[in-house]
């Protein structure tokens, strides 16, 4: 679980000035409960290449279907079966384990409404996106997501850009350039 405090200053890192003055940080070992040291990250280094992998499978799937579905769908048909699935997933789940439903909370709906009506446009400029454009700049663009969310972070979370960071940002982007 992360932990949010206020930032400390740190010399090895730079910061822009955010909206957001918290960051989320990982308990080190000195402020652990049990006092135990945190757990080795080799076991989690091959989740983490599975979860990556699955991910880009999923990506590379998802473009490939949409590009065959175009042929019998327009963008917002797919789209629309493609949220009904996902409200059919959760209700099937909510169904199963009630105990789930007591995290829902109705006191901000209109601006979760408004999260999901933005979400479900840019979903069919996306579909139709991939529609349009060669495979090669639709994997391109989306591969280079994660390095705008790094630097987004940066300027408007208040995330720390650490050398290491900035040094994996380039070598990731150098990949799709």
């Amino acid at each position: 679980m992360f932990h949010y405090r206020a930032r400390r200053p740190d010399e090895a890192a730079f910061t822009v000035p955010a909206v957001n003055r918290l960051q989320s940080v990982a308990p080190s070992a000195d402020e652990r409960a049990d006092g135990f040291a945190a757990p080795s990250s080799r076991p989690r280094l091959g989740w983490l290449a599975l979860w990556m992998s699955g991910t880009l499978a999923a990506f590379i799937i998802a473009a490939i279907s949409v590009r065959a579905l175009a042929k019998t769908f327009n963008a917002f048909e797919m789209m629309t079966i493609r949220s009904a699935g996902g409200l059919l997933i959760l209700f099937l789940m909510a169904t199963l384990r009630p105990e789930l439903r007591r995290g829902v909370r109705v006191h901000r709906m209109g601006l979760q409404g408004f999260r999901n009506l933005v979400h479900f446009g840019s979903q069919i400029c996306w579909t139709i996106a991939i529609t349009l454009l060669p495979f090669a700049t639709v994997f391109t663009l989306e591969f280079t997501i994660p390095a705008f969310v790094a630097v987004l972070a940066v300027l408007f979370l208040g995330e720390r850009m650490t050398v290491t960071r900035a040094t994996a940002l380039c070598v990731a982007s150098s990949a799709s350039w």
